[in-house]
C-alpha cells in the first residue's frame, strides 16, 4: 500500500506540473460549435487556434468535442482572429474578435465548415485525429497516428498505450491482468490472445478499442475487459486501395495489399498480408535449491530466437436489398508458422558432483486457420426498430513438433559426450468455435433506448500429443507414456442480455443484465476420466455519466466479469518437460469472478486534455501458477485457485501542445494488487505493485514530415515474482511524398540496448534470479502506397452504443 500512496503523490505532482504549465490567467472566453455545412452534424477533433491580430502569432488553442463544441478560456484583453482546420474541410478564418475585459464572453454560435475533396491552393489542412480518443465506454487508439508502430503488429501499437503492459516474453496484461478478450471487428479472433495481437499487421488496422468495463451487451468473458481491433475499409462510391512493404534489421519483413470497391447497395473488399519476423533474446537463470542436507546451485544461459511467419487472405462482401435489409459476409484464410530455437548451457552443482550440459531446443508450430461470418440486418422502422442476426465459425488446425537434444559436456560446454538425451514432442491439435447471435434494439427517443439479445457460443478442441525418447541401445524412438496423452474439450456458453439507456436530470445512464450458462466437459481419453462443470451466472452492469458544461465530464461504471480456465490449465496429464522442469494442469480449477468498478474524470484546461481513470477490481478464486522444487532440483508447476484479489489503480494521461508543431502526451499508470489466500497449503497475504511512466513526444515539421519519440519506464511484480524497473526508447520518422500518395517511415525500437528485465522469484526452498534481454536496436523501414484516396468506412462491428450524454472526447 505504501507504493500505492507514493504513486498518488506522484500523480498529484504530475497534475500540478501540468496545470502550472497550462496555468490560466484571468481573461475572457471564446466559444462556439462546429458543424458540417451539408449534413449539419457536429465536427469533432477539429483544431481551433487563436491568433494575434497584429502578427498572426499563435496565442491559444483547443480541439472541438464530440458535439462540435469548443471553448478557449482565459483569453487576455486584445484583438484576435480564429483559425479552424480539419482534414477534409476547407480552412476557415474568423476575424475581428475582441476581448475587452475579464468578463468578456464571445459566443460565435454555429460555425459551418465546408467539405473539400482536394487541397485548397495556398491553404494546407494539417489537422489530424488524435492518437487516443476517449469515449464514454472505451478508449480508441487511432493507429495511423502511432508512427512507432508502422511496419509492426497490433502488439506494437499496444506497447505504447496507457493501461497496457508487455512483459519480458511479449505477454500482454490489461491493467495488470492477462485475462482479456481479443475481438477483430467485434467478433472473436480465430487466433487467440497474444498470438492474435502478434499476427495482425498494424498497417491493416484502422483503430483499436480498449474497453475496460464492458456493458451487459458484451460477453462476460475477460476480467480486465476487451481489446477490439478494427480493420480498414473503404469509402462509398470509390475504388481504392493501399499497399505496404516493410523491412527491418535481422530478418524482419512484412507487407500487405488491400483493395476496396463500393457502389450504392454493393461493396466488396479484399486483401492479403504477409509477415515474417525473427525476434532474438538472451536469458540468464541462477537457481538455488535448499534441501535439508545441502544447497543445489543451477546456472543456465539461453540464447534464442522466435520466428513468426504469417500469410493470410481476406474478402468481404456487403449488399443492401433496400433501405431496410442488408447482408454482410466476411471470410479469412491463412497460415501461421511459429518457430522457436533455444540454445542453453547449464551447470548443476551440489555436495556430490558437478554436472554440465548443453541443450538445443527447437519447436515448430504450423497452424492453418479459416474464419467466416454472416450478418443479416433488418430495420423494421429505420432509426427506431432494428433486428440483426450473426453466425460465425472458426477452424484452427495447429500441429507442432518440438525436439530437445541434451548433451552432457565438460565445464567448457565444448567437449560433448556421446549418446545425448534426445526427446521429441508432437502435438496435433484441432479447434472449432463460433457463435450464433440475435440482437434487437428499440429507440424510444434520442435519449431512450432498449436493447436485448441472445447468443450461443460453442468451442471444441481435440488434443493429441506424443512424447518419444530415442533409445541408443535399440536405435529406435520409444514412446514415453508419462507425457503422451489425448483429450477432447468442450466449452459451450448460452447467454441472453438486456440493456436500457436513458437520461434523467441531465444524468445519462445505461443499466443492463446478462445471464450465461456454462457447459464444460474435459474428456481425458488417456486417463479414462471425464471432468464436467456446469453453472448459471448473472452479470449486471451500469454506466452513469454527468457532463459539466462543455469541457468536463464524470463517469462511473460497474460490471461483473468471468475468467474461465482454458483447456491447457485444466488437463491433469503432465506436459512435456526437461530434466529440470515439469508442468501439469488442474481439472478442478474453477472460473474466476471479478466485480469491476471505474470512476473516470475528463477535463480541458486551457486547451489541454487531462483524463484520470481510476479502477477497483474485487476478484475471487484467482488462479495462479503453483511452483515447487523437489530435492533433485526439479521445478514442478501446476495451477490453483488460491486467493481473493483486490486491484486498485489509476491511469492518468494528459496532452499538451507548447507550440503548434509539438505535442507532448505524458501518462502515469499504476496498480496495487493484494493477494489473500492459500497456495500449496501455505497462507499468502502479500501485495504486488506495477507502474509505468511514459512520455510520447510528437513533432510536426511540415504537413508532410513528422517525428515521434517515446520513452517508457516500468516496474512490474507478480505472485512469487518481482521484476526490477525496465527502460525502453523508441524513435520514428515519417515522410510523405508525391502528394501524400507514398509514405516512408523509419522506426528504431529498444534503442541504446537499455531494455532488459531482471526478475527475482523465490519461496521457502528455492530462489531464482532471471535476466531477460530482448532484442535491441531494431530498425524498420516501411513504404506505404495509397491510390485513389484510400479511406475508411464505418465497420459493421459490435459496439456499445449507450446513447447517453457524451463528454469531451
Amino acid at each position: 500500500m505504501k507504493h500505492f500512496l507514493a504513486c498518488i503523490i506522484a500523480s498529484v505532482i504530475l497534475l500540478t506540473l501540468s496545470s502550472s504549465a497550462y496555468a490560466q490567467t484571468k481573461g475572457g472566453t471564446i466559444k462556439g460549435t462546429l458543424v458540417d455545412s451539408q449534413t449539419n452534424t457536429p465536427v469533432e477533433f477539429a483544431s481551433i487556434t487563436l491568433l494575434n491580430a497584429k502578427d498572426s502569432s499563435a496565442v491559444k488553442g483547443c480541439a472541438s468535442g464530440q458535439t462540435g463544441e469548443f471553448i478557449i478560456p482565459a483569453v487576455p484583453v486584445g484583438r484576435y482572429l480564429l483559425r479552424i482546420t480539419y482534414v477534409g474541410y476547407q480552412r476557415k478564418f474568423i476575424p475581428n474578435i475582441g476581448i475587452t475585459g475579464s468578463s468578456s464572453e464571445i459566443n460565435l454560435g454555429k460555425i459551418n465548415l465546408v467539405q473539400t475533396g482536394v487541397e485548397l491552393a495556398g491553404a494546407e489542412v494539417t489537422a489530424e485525429k488524435p492518437e487516443v480518443e476517449y469515449k464514454i465506454d472505451k478508449k480508441v487508439i487511432n493507429v495511423s497516428q502511432n508512427i512507432s508502430a508502422t511496419g509492426g503488429t497490433a502488439l506494437d501499437v499496444l506497447k505504447t498505450q496507457p493501461s497496457v503492459q508487455v512483459d519480458q516474453n511479449d505477454n500482454v496484461t490489461l491493467r495488470g491482468s492477462s485475462s482479456f478478450t481479443v475481438l477483430i471487428d467485434g467478433r472473436p479472433s480465430p487466433i487467440q490472445g497474444n498470438d492474435a495481437l502478434r499476427q495482425i499487421p498494424a498497417s491493416i488496422v484502422d483503430n483499436i478499442e480498449i474497453i475496460t468495463n464492458p456493458s451487459a451487451k458484451y460477453d462476460a468473458e475477460g476480467a480486465a475487459g476487451i481489446i477490439n481491433i478494427i480493420t480498414k475499409k473503404t469509402a462509398e462510391g470509390t475504388f481504392s486501395g493501399m499497399a505496404n512493404a516493410a523491412a527491418g534489421t535481422r530478418d524482419k519483413y512484412n507487407g500487405d495489399f488491400t483493395i476496396n470497391y463500393r457502389e450504392k447497395a454493393f461493396a466488396i473488399s479484399a486483401g492479403i498480408d504477409y509477415l515474417r519476423n525473427y525476434n532474438y533474446f538472451v536469458q540468464d537463470l541462477n537457481r538455488e535449491t535448499f534441501t535439508p542436507t545441502q544447497t543445489i546451485y543451477n546456472y543456465t544461459t539461453i540464447d534464442g530466437n522466435i520466428l513468426r511467419d504469417n500469410l493470410s487472405g481476406r474478402i468481404g462482401f456487403d449488399y443492401n436489398f433496400d433501405e431496410k435489409t442488408g447482408i454482410t459476409l466476411n471470410t479469412t484464410y491463412g497460415k501461421m508458422n511459429i518457430g522457436r530455437n533455444m540454445f542453453s548451457n547449464m551447470s548443476n552443482i551440489d555436495n556430490i558432483a558437478e554436472t554440465y550440459s548443453s541443450t538445443k531446443d527447437v519447436m515448430n508450430n504450423d497452424a492453418r486457420f479459416f474464419s467466416a461470418s454472416f450478418f443479416l440486418t433488418n430495420k423494421f422502422v429505420p432509426k427506431v426498430s432494428e433486428l440483426s442476426f450473426e453466425a460465425s465459425f472458426n477452424r484452427v488446425l495447429s500441429p507442432s513438433v518440438q525436439n530437445t537434444d541434451e548433451y552432457a559436456t565438460d565445464a567448457t560446454y565444448i567437449n560433448r559426450l556421446p549418446d545425448p538425451s534426445l526427446r521429441e514432442f508432437k502435438d496435433n491439435t484441432k479447434r472449432y468455435d463460433g457463435r450464433f447471435k440475435l440482437d434487437y434494439s428499440l429507440t424510444f427517443s434520442s435519449k431512450s433506448k432498449l436493447e436485448a439479445g441472445a447468443q450461443v457460443s460453442y468451442y471444441f478442441r481435440n488434443f493429441d500429443t506424443e512424447n518419444r525418447v530415442f533409445n541408443w541401445a535399440t536405435g529406435v524412438w520409444d514412446l514415453t507414456t508419462n507425457y503422451t496423452n489425448k483429450f477432447d474439450y468442450r466449452n459451450n456458453v448460452y447467454s441472453a442480455y438486456a440493456t436500457y439507456t436513458n437520461e434523467i436530470f441531465d444524468l445519462g445512464f445505461q443499466a443492463g443484465l446478462r445471464t450465461e450458462y456454462t457447459d464444460r466437459l474435459l474428456k481425458q481419453i488417456t486417463l479414462f476420466n471425464d471432468y464436467g462443470f456446469t453453472k448459471l451466472d448473472f452479470f449486471p452492469s451500469i454506466n452513469i455519466q454527468k457532463k459539466f458544461g462543455m469541457l468536463q465530464s464524470l463517469q462511473f461504471s460497474y460490471s461483473r466479469r468471468i475468467n474461465r480456465p482454458n483447456e491447457l490449465l485444466l488437463n491433469p496429464y503432465p506436459a512435456f518437460s526437461t530434466s529440470y522442469t515439469s508442468s501439469s494442469g488442474n481439472p478442478n480449477l474453477k472460473p474466476e469472478y471479478t466485480d469491476s468498478f471505474e470512476l473516470n474524470y475528463q477535463n480541458f484546461f486551457g486547451g489541454v486534455m487531462v483524463t484520470v481513470e481510476t479502477f477497483l477490481r474485487k476478484t475471487t478464486d484467482t488462479p495462479s501458477q503453483a511452483i515447487t522444487v523437489d530435492n533433485q532440483g526439479r521445478m514442478n508447476t501446476t495451477f490453483e485457485n488460491f486467493a481473493k484479489t483486490t486491484t486498485l489503480g489509476a491511469d492518468i494521461t494528459s496532452s499538451y501542445s507548447p507550440a503548434s508543431w509539438v505535442t507532448l502526451r505524458p501518462s502515469l499508470n499504476f496498480s496495487n494488487i493484494s493477494f489473500n489466500g492459500t497456495l500449496l497449503g501455505n497462507e499468502i497475504n502479500n501485495e504486488s505493485f506495477n507502474w509505468r511512466l511514459m512520455l510520447i513526444s510528437s513533432f510536426t515539421v511540415s504537413s508532410n514530415t513528422s517525428f515521434q519519440l517515446i520513452g517508457l519506464y516500468l516496474k512490474m511484480t507478480q505472485p512469487q515474482m518481482d521484476i526490477k524497473p525496465a527502460y525502453f526508447l523508441i524513435a520514428s520518422f515519417r515522410q510523405m511524398l508525391f502528394d501524400k500518395k507514398i509514405t516512408v517511415t523509419l522506426t528504431g525500437q529498444n534503442l541504446f540496448n537499455i531494455a532488459k528485465f531482471d526478475i527475482n522469484n523465490s519461496a521457502s526452498n528455492y530462489r531464482n534470479v532471471f535476466m531477460v534481454r530482448p532484442e535491441s536496436n531494431i530498425f524498420n523501414l516501411t513504404v506505404t502506397y495509397n491510390f485513389n484516396n484510400f479511406k475508411d468506412l464505418a465497420h459493421k462491428a459490435e459496439k456499445v452504443d449507450i446513447g447517453v450524454s457524451q463528454g469531451i472526447q
